[in-house]
This record gives structure tokens, C-alpha cells and sequence, in this order.
């Protein structure tokens, strides 16, 4: 049943947003993506940022190569 607020008052289902989360990162959009990680630490002077590989949905993130192997774990 829809609660007397609407769908704004619905309990959020968190197992549901990780597979909307997983798919937002499988397409296209995170092709193009670079780490945040790397973004975020990076000087604006610094070495390209390398492109994302991993996201990780506990972190909301997405990461290359290099940040994603603690999060495999």
C-alpha cells in the first residue's frame, strides 16, 4: 500500500538500489568514467587520472585498478 505521504514515504529498499546502482555503473555513462579516488587526491598539475574500472556500491564510488583491490576483499 502507497502511505498517506505518497511514494516519498515508502521504506527504502536498499538491495533494490544496489542493483539500480550496479546497473548505472555496467553502462555507458561508466565507460567514460574516471576514478573518484584518484580525482579527488589528484593536483591539478598531476598525471592523467586513470579510467574506472570497479564501482563499489558500500562506498557509492567508482574506482580504478589501483583503489579497487582493497574493496575485492
Amino acid at each position: 500500500m502507497i502511505p498517506p505521504e505518497g511514494l516519498v514515504g515508502l521504506q527504502h529498499h536498499f538491495f533494490a538500489q544496489q542493483l539500480v546502482d550496479y546497473r548505472k555503473a555496467a553502462g555507458k555513462e561508466f565507460e567514460e568514467a574516471l576514478c573518484e579516488v584518484c580525482s579527488e587526491e589528484s593536483d591539478e598539475g598531476a598525471i592523467a587520472i586513470p579510467a574506472a574500472t570497479v564501482y563499489c556500491a558500500d562506498c557509492n564510488q567508482k574506482l580504478c585498478d589501483r583503489y579497487s583491490r582493497p574493496h575485492r576483499r
